[in-house]
């Protein structure tokens, strides 16, 4: 190209880009992407922060006793038994620490241990049988298990709270997160 070529395309796209200026100047439009980038923002961060609440939080709350005809009955507050196995112990405990040492009977100790010798299982029976005669109406346990704890001794535990041939003792085994 020539030199005069070569000034003749500059002017060109210099008189192109000018007009472009200035139409965009005269029209006066806002671009909404930087809003919109912190709309999104906003609200990924609303919607992690209130998951986060619902799942941390917790509320305590004692249900209101029913009444029909003028006699109320009061539901009695949960036994929350919890049943935590470990390399060496079985800790057998109430959220109102309801069991003797040795869980021989309920009364007002916090909690039973059982030491894991090879009759575990059978111990842990016994003391299901015991807390389930003192709360017929429960049926709901949460077992606890050690990370290092075999598959097999967390079924054993289980089948344990379940009952044998004599009856059944706690229909609902609820696993919970392990202890260490």
């Amino acid at each position: 190209m020539t030199p005069q070529q070569r000034a003749r395309v500059r002017r060109a796209v210099r008189k192109h880009l000018e007009a472009r200026e200035e139409e965009a100047a005269g029209k006066g439009e806002l671009s909404i992407v930087p809003l919109l980038d912190v709309i999104t923002n906003l609200t990924v961060f609303l919607l992690a922060t209130a998951s986060m609440v619902t799942m941390t939080s917790e509320v305590a709350v004692a249900t209101p006793s029913a009444c029909h005809g003028g006699h109320c009955v009061r539901t009695p507050p949960s036994l929350e038994l919890t049943v935590a196995v470990t390399q060496t112990t079985i800790r057998v405990a109430t959220s109102t620490g309801r069991l003797a040492p040795g869980c021989a009977s309920t009364s007002d100790a916090t909690a039973a241990t059982i030491v894991r010798d090879g009759h575990e299982w059978d111990a842990l029976r016994d003391c299901a049988r015991v807390v389930h005669a003192a709360f017929p109406r429960e049926d709901e346990v949460r077992l606890t298990a050690d990370p290092q704890i075999p598959y097999e001794d967390t079924i054993a535990a289980m089948d344990a709270l379940r009952g044998d041939e004599e009856g059944p003792l706690f229909s609902e085994v609820l696993l919970a997160a392990g202890v260490r």
